[in-house]
């Protein structure tokens, strides 16, 4: 049983401005949430930060905090010297049964062990989604010339950065150099790059996980469609026994003002991996007779 609940706020002014300029505008807003009133929960889990009930079932992303990259084999021990008491022992210090060593991701270890596992985990944030959207429907026009535009912008929440692993995978191989990856993966860990903004890609299992350092803002600010037409005077299609002639331009998904993935490797509207979403122009003509 979940209760549902939000709000939107919108309004609308149309008016002129002499005999041939008139403009208008539809702003609106929107918020929305959640809240779990009875729902199935793992024994395991029941009274722990997984049990949701009495919370929003988007409580944000649960998983490790990371402390960046161990860039140098002296930060490397440092690591291990600082967690070998809590450990019971130099070797036992592990970040997901690996070793620490330079190039990999170093975790928050929230239970204080020396050993970063499936006990470390938390809430990176509060929110997973973006729950408010904000959009702008408006138009100008004058006299026969008219521009009319839909935008839009959502917050709130995150999106994390994909393609961690190479798509083109095949699990009983496992992964090649020379399989694909994106572009942002150019900037990775080697011996002579310490100050990589990515992690080495060898140590699989300690990036990929659910953590804050492959998580970027969700806020998105967008036209999804502007349309820019001109219609004859009448007085000129009236001569060729023409009622109306109208020309258009229309653009769909034109402008993304936001794009917090590394390199732009890819946008909001579309995946990794994925036939990417299509800006298009289109040009017509209307004639009415």
């Amino acid at each position: 049983m979940v209760n549902m609940f939000g709000y939107e706020i919108s309004a609308g002014w149309r008016d002129n401005i002499g005999p041939k300029f008139s403009y208008s505008f539809t702003p609106f807003f929107t918020w929305s949430d959640n809240k779990n009133i009875l729902i199935d929960v793992a024994s395991g889990n029941k009274g722990g930060p997984l049990d949701l009930t009495g919370k929003s079932s988007d409580a944000g992303t649960y998983g490790w905090k990371s402390l960046g990259i161990i860039r140098t084999q002296d930060q490397a021990t440092a690591i291990i010297n600082q967690r070998a008491q809590a450990a019971g022992g130099v070797n036992k210090v592990l970040i997901f049964n690996t070793p620490v060593q330079p190039g990999m991701i170093n975790y928050q270890d929230v239970n204080g062990d020396g050993v970063i596992d499936n006990n470390d985990q938390q809430y990176l944030n509060k929110k997973q989604s973006n729950h408010y959207s904000m959009g702008l429907n408006w138009s100008v026009s004058y006299a026969g010339l008219s521009l009319n535009v839909i935008m839009g912008m959502s917050w709130g929440g995150v999106a994390t950065v994909d393609g961690l692993v190479p798509g083109n995978n095949n699990a009983s191989s496992g992964y090649s150099i020379t399989d694909n990856r994106p572009i942002y993966w150019k900037d990775h860990w080697t011996p002579s790059n310490l100050g990589a903004h990515y992690p080495n890609p060898y140590f699989v299992s300690d990036y990929k996980v659910t953590t804050d350092f492959w998580l970027v803002s969700g806020r998105t600010f967008n036209i999804t469609n502007a349309t820019l037409s001109y219609t004859l005077p009448t007085g000129w299609t009236k001569k060729a026994g023409i009622s109306s002639t109208r020309f258009y331009v229309v653009a769909t998904n034109p402008v993304q003002f936001i794009n917090p993935f590394p390199n732009h490797y890819r946008d909001f509207s579309t995946g990794l991996y994925t036939y990417p979403t299509l800006r298009t122009i289109t040009a017509g003509l209307n004639v009415g007779f």
